[in-house]
C-alpha cells in the first residue's frame, strides 16, 4: 500500500492502517457523502492511491474525471 499520509487523513485513518480498515472507512464515507461531489472525489481519490489502482498521472486524472472504480463498486453492493 502506498503510505501517502495525506490519503489516510481523507478517509480518517492513521498510517498504520490495514487493508481491511481502509475499505471499511472507504465504504462508510462514501456512502455519507454520496450528495456531495467533491467530497465524493477526494475520498475516491485517496482510497483508490492508498490500494494502488492508480499508476500514474493520466489514470489518476482518469478517474477524477468520473472514472470511478470504488463508486461503482459501493453502489452496486447497495442496490
Amino acid at each position: 500500500m502506498n503510505k501517502n499520509p495525506e490519503d489516510y487523513k481523507v478517509l480518517g485513518l492513521s498510517v498504520d492502517a490495514d487493508i481491511e480498515q481502509v475499505k471499511k472507512a472507504g465504504t462508510l464515507l462514501m456512502k455519507k457523502y454520496k450528495d456531495d461531489p467533491e467530497k465524493l472525489d477526494q475520498i475516491n481519490t485517496a482510497y483508490n492511491r492508498i490500494m494502488g489502482f492508480t499508476t500514474d498521472e493520466k489514470q489518476e486524472e482518469k478517474q477524477k474525471s468520473g472514472a470511478f472504480k470504488f463508486i461503482d463498486k459501493i453502489f452496486k453492493k447497495s442496490k
